[in-house]
């Protein structure tokens, strides 16, 4: 046994796991319709941006997440803007989030490897407000339109 011996159980973290399972559980229909509702509507504006690309399709993913490459806007830009506004996202996927490498997902899926450092991942929940989607749809564009334009790639590809 190695001295080792069982100790007494967590008894309040026990009982606080079940009850967020019970609330997680009770919480479904609501992530299923109206986050996913939230998220394709957040979706659709930021797709309005040109040259985006929005990783997977909407069947297929969590109704929470939305995982965007911006064509010419680095990562890292992008969330000191959006943080300055007040919007909390992340780079890339969240196997990758903490990573300065080229974001696996997207490269897996075959796109340019240029655009694997363009990743934004978006994920709502059930706490999300209207309010806040209708925040991101004005400053996300913002954003990218003022990042583009200090961007050298972006610009040289414009020419």
């Amino acid at each position: 046994m190695s001295g080792k011996r069982a100790g007494t159980l967590n008894v309040p973290g026990i009982i606080g796991m079940g009850l967020a399972a019970k609330l997680a559980n009770e919480a479904l229909s609501y992530e299923l319709t109206e986050v996913r509702a939230m998220r394709d509507e957040l979706e659709d504006a930021i797709l309005q941006v040109p040259d985006t690309f929005v990783v997977g399709s909407r069947i297929n993913r969590v109704p929470n997440t939305i995982l965007v490459s911006l064509k010419g806007v680095e990562g890292e830009a992008m969330l000191w803007d959006l943080n300055k506004n007040g919007i909390a996202a992340s780079t890339g996927s969240a196997c990758a989030s903490e990573s300065l490498e080229a974001n696996p997902i997207i490269i897996a899926i075959g796109a340019d490897k240029e655009l694997a450092h363009t990743g934004i991942r978006f994920s709502l929940s059930r706490f999300t407000t209207k309010e806040e989607i209708e925040h991101a749809k004005k400053v996300v564009p913002l954003a990218v339109a003022r990042l583009r334009e200090i961007s050298s790639s972006y610009q040289a590809q414009a020419i």
